[in-house]
Formats: C-alpha cells, sequence, structure tokens
C-alpha cells in the first residue's frame, strides 16, 4: 500500500474522476455538502482518502473531489 498527502486542485480533482467508472450513484447533496464544508475551511485530514486500484481507476472519492 502507498499513500501521500496532497493538496488537490480542482484541476487534479477533474483528472482523477476521469478514471471513475466503477463507483456507486452519485448523489448532490452529498457532493454539496462537502464543497461547502471546504469552502468553509472545515475540512480536515482523516484516514478517508481519495483510491486508486492498482490499474489507476478510482476506488473510493467521488463525491470528495466533485466537491473539490
Amino acid at each position: 500500500m502507498k499513500f501521500d498527502v496532497l493538496k488537490i486542485t480542482p484541476e487534479m480533482a477533474e483528472k482523477m474522476l476521469g478514471k471513475n467508472i466503477i463507483n456507486r450513484s452519485l448523489s448532490d447533496r452529498t457532493t454539496t455538502t462537502y464543497a461547502q464544508i471546504m469552502q468553509e475551511g472545515n475540512w480536515s485530514l482523516t484516514h478517508q482518502g481519495v483510491a486508486f486500484y492498482e490499474d489507476g481507476t478510482l476506488a473510493d472519492g467521488q463525491h470528495r473531489l466533485l466537491g473539490i
């Protein structure tokens, strides 16, 4: 397992979302909530990140990336 802590820009998020092919259905409410929390500066670093499978496909984090 490999991990990095990055500040993800909107451009980076868009590129990462291009690898989103097998995630669950999107929730506009969740995305909007995450965006608001980030804009208010209330986002904090936790164990929950953005994850990719070995082939580069997005595994987890679509709502966080869309919030960005």
